[in-house]
């Protein structure tokens, strides 16, 4: 049978009697503020005997009273079930004449509570029998139990030996265990197995409303599974981002991209030379088709000083080449930063990998262009040289015939009026004249073009290298980004505690410190659950933390705190397991769940020792034995386990991060 009860909790107050008693008290209050328990409602009070309980219970009554006190639970996380019902616990050890206290301080107590808070209080007697009373021997029990005691939900009685006769080490493991069951009795939907109990125990043969529990139980950690689940996201994450990529960039990629970013050496050679610097300048070529003799002098001095001006132009246009740069380079850097960020932000996983691939054949291209302008250059000093060497010769030659060729002064030319044998060696040098003049014009017009295209192939191989350092700044920046999450990811490894595997799943053993309770390990196989692809989770991250574009020109190591900040908010659902779940991850190991059911049942055995064999065949029969499973999703984990030969029932709880088995057996005396 399931029982579906809210984890409400009601006004209750336990008054405490004798060290062992007190000592669980203590425990109680302890594990209350530890595990954030309902504190407002509940209040523990150290009962000695003989004192005056009117004072201390109206003081304790007050306080779990107040008019606000369901806006201060909900405040904590809990909820009032009743603003009329108050639960009474008296926790008591087994001593002489305990009987005859437990009736008196029952009946004052209730007593003070009527009159203070005028409502009937459930009643609920739990005897402790610690060492002492086990030296006094089990008819100490009986003594305390001949007493009229009057209870409403009855009697519990739990010591050291279970049913079995498994002994607990000592009086503080008992102490630890009956903490946690005063907590199943008070703040979980438990609190209602007592009245069951009764019933049930009534139902056997009007035994006495005696019966004893016992405990186990699972326990696992919300906050830890969702650190090493982070952890384990995070380096999902990182591991995505610096995977290699198998991606190659081709030259013919590159080359695209350079065309449609202006980027190519061409598009560089717009910058350098304006249109007027890039055409050589007017040498006087038509001058030499028929002009005056004595215009020769003055034609060959414009020819050279033509030259002369141009060679002083292009030193010029060389610097200006220079400085034009500027421009294009500032575009081509922007375009390859924006380029490489591109790379990063639209698809991380890889993206350092494929960034990187990227930058590596812009730079292979670039190291083409380079060997190819170098070829260029070579031609065109080689031609540079061959024309310099003629003009040289033509040069030289011309000013020899100059200084032989009459002065361009008139009286000169009359004077050869009256020498006509020097005609013929003037018109033959005339002819020459007229066919060497023109070819010097071109040439120096050959060599002027020839030197200019040599400025713009130095100036365009300039470029080229100044964008192999650009490229290569840039690869490096790309691979410190890489470096700061391979740094990120090792410091992360570093941290991550060793969990065991799902297949080798080995539950820690309840120790003191943890009371009944078996430790959980991390469920790794409930990880694929909560998150999705993992390249998916990738992509998500990059995007969440802004790109990893933005890293380039500016790494920032605090991705790392970002990047842990969105782990732990995309795990959050981790809070929305239960310690069920964590079980269930598992269940594939049929055998080891069946072993570790076992484990914790044998474990919940009840604290008190039993001895069947005096006992008869119907009250062998008639024991009143009921197993409890209460937790979140009970349900869900009571199918998978084998059935029993007694009453098994089922609370669902809020609480998600323990599930606990309390076993009891009724008629007990």
């Amino acid at each position: 049978m399931t029982q579906n009860e809210p984890d409400g909790v009601l006004r209750t107050l336990i008054a405490t009697v004798g060290p062992l008693a007190q000592a669980v008290g203590e425990a109680y209050v302890e594990q209350m503020a530890a595990w954030n328990g309902p504190e407002a409602a509940i209040a523990v009070v150290p009962v000695a005997q003989g004192e005056s309980l009117d004072t201390t219970i109206s003081q304790a009554l007050t306080r779990i009273s107040p008019p606000n006190l369901a806006a201060m639970l909900s405040a904590q996380g809990w909820a009032l079930s009743s603003a009329t019902d108050l639960s009474l616990i008296l926790l008591m050890d087994v001593v002489p004449d305990a009987g005859e206290t437990a009736v008196t301080l029952l009946a004052q107590t209730t007593a003070v509570i009527y009159r203070h808070l005028g409502i009937e209080a459930a009643s609920l007697l739990i005897w402790l029998a610690g060492e002492t009373a086990e030296m006094a021997g089990p008819e100490l029990l009986s003594t305390c139990l001949s007493s009229p005691i009057h209870v409403t939900r009855g009697m519990v009685v739990w010591g050291l030996c279970n049913e079995a006769g498994l002994r607990l080490p000592d009086e503080a493991a008992l102490c630890s265990l009956s903490s946690h069951l005063l907590w199943c009795l008070t703040v979980t939907p438990l609190r209602h197995l007592p009245e069951q109990a009764v019933v049930q125990n009534s139902q056997l043969s009007g035994g006495s409303p005696l019966f004893s529990l016992g405990l186990a139980g699972w326990q696992w950690s919300p906050a830890a599974t969702q650190a090493a689940f982070a952890r384990r996201w995070l380096d999902s994450v990182l591991a995505h981002w610096l995977s290699a990529t198998p991606e190659i960039t081709t030259s013919a990629e590159i080359t695209a991209w350079l065309q449609s970013h202006a980027l190519r050496p061409d598009d560089f050679a717009v910058f350098l030379l304006k249109e007027e610097e890039r055409q050589p300048p007017p040498f006087p070529t038509e001058a030499w088709r028929m002009p005056w003799p004595w215009e020769i002098e003055a034609i060959v001095t414009e020819t050279l000083f033509v030259a002369s001006v141009d060679g002083e132009n292009l030193v010029a246009y060389q610097e200006f080449a220079c400085l034009r740069l500027a421009e294009p380079l500032q575009r081509a850097t922007a375009a390859l930063q924006k380029q490489a960020q591109m790379i990063l932000d639209e698809n991380p996983v890889g993206g350092i990998s494929r960034a990187c691939n990227w930058l590596h054949a812009c730079l292979a291209e670039w190291d083409r262009l380079i060997e190819q302008l170098l070829d260029q250059e070579e031609n065109l000093k080689e031609n540079l040289a061959y024309l310099g060497s003629q003009h040289g010769q033509q040069e030289q030659q011309m000013k020899q015939w100059l200084a032989a060729w009459p002065p361009a002064r008139w009286q000169s030319w009359l004077a050869l009026t009256l020498r006509p044998w020097r005609w013929p060696a003037l018109a033959w040098r005339y002819r020459q004249w007229q066919t060497n003049g023109p070819q010097l014009s071109r040439l120096l017009k050959r060599r002027s073009a020839i030197q200019r295209q040599l400025i713009i192939n130095q100036t365009m191989r300039q470029a080229l290298v100044e964008l192999v350092q650009i490229t290569r700044r840039l690869y490096s920046q790309v691979d410190e980004v890489g470096q700061m999450l391979q740094y990120l990811a090792a410091e992360m490894v570093s941290q991550q505690p060793v969990t065991s595997s799902v297949q080798a799943y080995e539950l820690n053993r309840a120790s003191p410190d943890t009371g009944p309770l078996v430790q959980l390990p991390v469920p790794e196989a409930l990880y694929e659950q909560l998150v999705g692809s993992a390249t998916a989770e990738a992509v998500m991250a990059a995007n969440a933390c802004g790109g990893l574009g933005q890293h380039v020109c500016l790494p920032d190591e605090k991705i790392g705190d970002a990047l842990q900040r969105l782990a732990v908010q995309r795990l959050a659902s981790v809070w929305q397991l239960t310690a069920v779940d964590a079980l269930l991850s598992w269940k594939e190991d049929a055998d080891q769940m069946q072993a570790s059911w076992q484990e914790a049942w044998a474990a919940a055995r009840p604290l008190w020792r039993v001895d069947e064999t005096r006992l008869d065949e119907a009250a062998r029969a008639q024991n009143g034995r009921i197993t409890a499973l209460c937790g979140a999703g009970a349900p869900a984990l009571g199918q998978l386990l084998p059935e029993l030969d007694e009453a098994m029932v089922y609370w669902e709880s809020a609480d998600r991060e323990h599930f606990w088995v309390v076993r009891v057996r009724a008629g007990l005396g």
